[in-house]
């Protein structure tokens, strides 16, 4: 077994996903996750490509009929440190269910349009996703924002400046 497929799975574990590759919306939902956690920063080897679905990675989708059991029992020996948790913890408190949300999230990710004008956003995704309505794209948008977003961008200036905000009454 891989490095990275210990990894994945011991991720999948703690966000309490069993997958079962044989059923199509799992191994979606696994490409999905994936993909949203390497963009998220936990290094993992697999390359992604746009397919008709979102995100794809040929070299997940090989690996997890491999390892089909281990991703079912969510078996793995690998452990989690501390940064891998902060991330995972993020996801989790982020993650949705609905897997449409799940590939506009992504396919903005991977289109690099998280922090582009919303019409721009909006037109390039209807393009390449024309079953994804605007208010799917616009919780992807959202979700993107949510899971790619980082303290540390929080300035003293802006800090103020939203604490400004929620005083508005």
């Amino acid at each position: 077994m891989t490095e990275d497929i210990k990894k994945l799975i011991a991720y999948l574990k703690y966000l309490n996903i069993p997958i079962d590759v044989n059923n199509s919306k799992d191994r979606f939902k696994l490409q999905k996750i994936a993909f949203l956690i390497k963009s998220m920063g936990i290094r993992l080897k697999y390359e992604f490509d746009l397919y008709l679905y979102g995100v794809y990675s040929q070299e997940l989708y090989i690996e997890s009929f491999e390892f089909k059991n281990d991703f079912i029992e969510l078996k793995s020996d690998y452990q989690i440190n501390k940064d891998e948790r902060i991330i995972l913890e993020k996801l989790k408190e982020n993650l949705t269910e609905d897997n449409r949300i799940l590939e506009a999230t992504t396919t903005i990710i991977y289109k690099d349009l998280v922090y582009e004008d919303i019409d721009k956003v909006i037109n390039v995704i209807k393009e390449i996703k024309p079953h994804l309505s605007e208010d799917e794209i616009l919780e992807g948008i959202n979700l993107a924002k949510r899971l790619l977003f980082k303290e540390e961008y929080l300035t003293d200036e802006i800090k103020k400046e939203l604490e400004l905000w929620d005083n508005i009454d």
